[in-house]
């Protein structure tokens, strides 16, 4: 599995901070009305709030912080997503969640670029979708996202948006809320 080659590649933290409990990711679920994928869950239950080589963010919904809480970030990041398309259709060519195939955020970056599963099809198969931040590119990674994250820390996957010296070798998770 991904999340067990990632934890290869980044170890957790001794002491991962707002990690949530099984029956809150069931209340996570029912309060948004879909199911989130398993590996998204295995990775917030592994490393808790904070960031993959001081660079990249993965929402979770226990962070404390809005800015890095999942249920917080939907609204907001959904909500400037649907008015960027109002005001130019052609930058943004998806839906938003809840619509089904809909984008819903799952992370960003320091730059302000943010990270979406594109929620067609079963949750385990959602791709990740990245979007400049102020810009209308978009590139998609049809995988996973602990297979995209284990990808971009080998350096095995390229994702133009990211600055060319992400990640940095030695790139470690820190805890931070």
């Amino acid at each position: 599995m991904s999340i067990d080659r990632l934890k290869q590649l980044l170890p957790p933290p001794v002491a991962p901070i707002e990690l949530g409990q099984p029956d809150e990711w069931l209340a996570v679920e029912q309060r948004l009305g879909i199911a989130l994928p398993a590996d998204y869950k295995d990775y917030i239950t592994s490393f808790g709030t904070g960031y993959l080589g001081k660079f990249l963010w993965i929402f979770s919904p226990f962070a404390r912080k809005t800015t890095l809480n999942l249920e917080c970030q939907i609204r907001v990041r959904l909500d400037a997503l649907r008015e960027i398309k109002r005001q130019f259709p052609n930058d943004v060519p998806f839906k938003a969640f809840p619509e089904s195939g809909g984008l819903l955020p799952c992370g960003a970056t320091g730059n302000g670029d943010c990270l979406y599963w594109l929620t067609e099809g079963a949750p385990e198969k959602w791709p990740i979708l990245v979007n400049e931040s102020r810009g209308p590119d978009w590139v998609r990674f049809a995988m996973p996202l602990t297979a995209f994250l284990v990808g971009v820390l080998r350096r095995d996957i390229v994702c133009e948006i990211f600055p060319q010296d992400f990640p940095q070798p030695g790139a470690s998770f820190e805890s931070r809320s």
